[in-house]
């Protein structure tokens, strides 16, 4: 009975999620996208293979970009779809992270995943989701690559969410969109001369 009675909630709260979608769709996204201001020029997009590949130039040492990337309860939250972030576990290099998203992407549904993170230090951050809602598979990493007078920052990512086809192309427009604004916030975050925002993880650069 407690089964029988489980698996119904479950199959209402996907058909209830539905109904969101589809009304999303009817009505419009009750939000502007694109509330952070984007220069193409800044921040570079493409596609191939079902991997979207997003790139940015910051003018930052390695350090400080390592920095704002790997404080995950305070940078998440100031990204444009990361409503909560909290860190469940470290164990060496190998991070577990709680996160809630709500954008349009998601069609104004929150979206709960639990992130298993591996660090390579100063290097590169991979992470895949472990479990989540409305989501098949999600992975993907960081990379900083230091270059002349800052860094490159590559975030390359596969999300595949749980939709029908048939909203295939507006959700790749609105993810698309959503990782512009991010990787635009991001910048802005490693170009702020507050160091006390994000304080500087001596651990992290003694691995």
């Amino acid at each position: 009975m407690v089964v029988n009675v489980g698996f119904r909630h479950v199959r209402w709260k996907r058909a209830s999620a539905m109904n969101v979608v589809l009304m999303t769709l009817i009505v419009g996204p009750s939000w502007p996208v694109g509330s952070i201001p984007i220069n193409d020029d800044k921040v570079q997009i493409h596609r191939a293979d079902g991997m979207t590949t997003a790139s940015v130039k910051v003018d930052v040492p390695l350090a400080r970009a390592w920095d704002v990337l790997t404080s995950y309860e305070t940078t998440g939250p100031q990204m444009p779809d990361i409503k909560k972030a909290k860190l469940i576990s470290r164990n060496g290099n190998v991070v577990r992270l709680q996160q809630s998203y709500q954008a349009p992407y998601t069609f104004g549904l929150r979206v709960d995943a639990l992130l298993e993170i591996e660090e390579l230090p100063r290097t590169q951050i991979k992470y895949k989701m472990l479990r989540g809602e409305f989501i098949r598979r999600l992975k993907g990493h960081w990379k900083i690559v230091p270059v002349k007078e800052g860094i490159n920052l590559v975030h390359k990512i596969y999300l595949e969410p749980e939709i029908p086809s048939i909203l295939q192309p507006v959700f790749l427009e609105l993810s698309e969109e959503n990782l512009r604004q991010s990787m635009e916030a991001l910048r802005q975050l490693m170009l702020s001369s507050s160091k006390t925002q994000h304080p500087v993880d001596a651990e992290l650069f003694d691995k």
